[in-house]
């Protein structure tokens, strides 16, 4: 497990927080999504993800 949403890809802190998050703080999880996504598949891929 990654720890991360199956569907948006941020931790269950980035979402319990996200509503008193700062505009920059929001666009710094936002920027780092893809990489999470990329990663999550790469992991599912060579089967070191558990579902």
């Amino acid at each position: 497990m990654t720890g991360l949403c199956t569907g948006c890809a941020r931790t269950l802190a980035e979402i319990a927080a996200w509503g008193g998050l700062s505009a920059p703080e929001k666009a710094r999880i936002v920027a780092s999504l893809p990489h999470r996504t990329a990663k999550r598949a790469e992991l599912h891929h060579t089967g070191e993800l558990e579902r």
